[in-house]
């Protein structure tokens, strides 16, 4: 079973990816979490490097998945569709 950290961070890089003027009360609605349970995933992904974070307006941010994050999310996918199925992952040859 995936851990809800993984599952998070996959499901705010989609929504970034998505939108990347999404602030951060949205996404703590889509994931129904708190708002500082997401500025903590967030954190997190900036300092992995899968997130860079840049100010729009004065108050407004905008986060932009890097190569890195969209590898990371590309090695998520996977592991979800399959959890969400029940299916085993593929044997390595």
């Amino acid at each position: 079973m995936e851990p809800p950290e993984t599952t998070r961070e996959l499901t705010l890089l989609e929504q970034i990816e998505s939108d990347p003027n999404v602030n951060q009360s949205t996404l703590a609605r889509q994931l129904g979490v708190a708002v500082g349970t997401v500025n903590w995933h967030i954190k997190r992904l900036i300092e992995k490097g899968y997130v860079k974070v840049s100010r729009d307006e004065r108050k407004k941010l905008r986060y932009i998945i890097t190569p890195e994050g969209i590898a990371l999310r590309a090695r998520l996918r996977p592991r979800s569709w399959m959890h969400r199925y029940n299916c085993a992952p593929p044997l390595a040859q």
